[in-house]
């Protein structure tokens, strides 16, 4: 569900590659109205661009409803048929216009999205939608007035990542120059002989996503993105939450520190810690950025205390101080 917003974002200006396929429907289709197929295309790769795998699929008046909502029906109806295997492409670059000449908001572009994801998961939920655009609209709404590079082209391309919606954009051709030195990494005991024979131990951990009012017994299939949350979903779906966790859950905070105590206890023998991220859990619609910096506080806290002569090396990019994905990672 982190990419419900995150795709609306990219919409605007960020990226989240995706590779979607397009040649979707057989021969045995051939008897469908070509705006039908054209339909179903759309659906299957606007889900798929929201990381759905499998999801359920909507009535085809009801998709053609949503994407009049979106003002963009038209416009697809008369170009997308020439082109089915830019028929995303497409669409991303009419909301992209629509947004730009005020005939759609980001507000009601970020409901109907949401909105979209809720109906082909199957979900029921009354205040998610409206959570999730009231953290974000300010940001976007800031990019939209203030951009000085957006165009519907430019942003799509860096949104879709594929052949089929690519655009050449000075934008999207840089390079970092690394400078030459840079700090000294001072290492101890058996790593300061300057003539070693054996490699670096090296630990790498990534992807923590604590929650930290995760429920021992809570609701596992609660309906929202991520579940076991105190409070959170209808117990009458099962209270199956276990105590190390779930698949449709974050890790509970104290999984992560016995994790963090076995490792210090079996591999007595490191030489550092490689930290790539992420630490915050799934809430999307219910982020803010004190209450992410408190669990990177939490985190990098429990990091020293668990190794505390070792080298620790974050990587920034992925701590995610911000909320909803506002700062591109790639």
């Amino acid at each position: 569900m982190r990419k419900v917003f995150w795709v609306i974002a990219s919409i605007i200006l960020v990226s989240y590659p995706s590779k979607i396929g397009c040649q979707l429907y057989s021969d045995d289709h051939r008897d469908v109205p070509i705006f039908e197929n054209q339909l179903k295309t759309l659906e299957k790769q606007f889900a798929g661009l929201l990381g759905l795998t499998r999801y359920h699929t909507m009535d085809m008046k009801a998709f053609e409803g949503f994407l009049d909502d979106l003002k963009i029906k038209d416009e697809l109806k008369s170009r997308g048929f020439i082109l089915q295997d830019r028929v995303l492409c497409l669409a991303c670059q009419a909301l992209v216009r629509n947004i730009q000449t005020n005939s759609i908001t980001v507000e009601i572009l970020g409901r109907k999205i949401c909105n979209f994801y809720i109906t082909v998961n199957t979900w029921t939920i009354n205040d998610f939608c409206k959570e999730l655009v009231r953290i974000n609209k300010p940001i976007l709404e800031y990019i939209v007035r203030h951009s000085k590079i957006l165009s519907p082209e430019y942003a799509c391309s860096v949104l879709l990542q594929n052949e089929h919606c690519y655009h050449n954009h000075p934008a999207l051709k840089w390079e970092t120059e690394i400078p030459a030195g840079g700090p000294v990494l001072h290492m101890s005991g058996r790593n300061n002989s300057n003539g070693r024979t054996t490699p670096l131990k090296i630990l790498h951990l990534s992807d923590f996503h604590i929650s930290q009012d995760y429920e021992i017994g809570g609701v596992s299939d609660c309906g929202y993105p991520v579940c076991c949350k105190r409070k959170l979903g209808n117990p009458i779906k099962g209270t199956n939450a276990g105590a190390w966790g779930d698949y449709n859950c974050d890790v509970p905070p104290w999984l992560f520190v016995n994790t963090l105590s076995y490792i210090n206890y079996t591999h007595q023998d490191l030489d550092l810690v490689y930290f790539t991220g992420d630490i915050i859990d799934h809430s999307v619609w219910k982020d803010s950025i004190q209450d992410n910096a408190n669990e990177i506080t939490y985190a990098f806290d429990k990091l020293a205390e668990s190794f505390p002569n070792l080298p620790i090396l974050p990587s920034h990019r992925k701590s995610r101080i911000y909320t909803s994905k506002h700062v591109c990672t790639t």
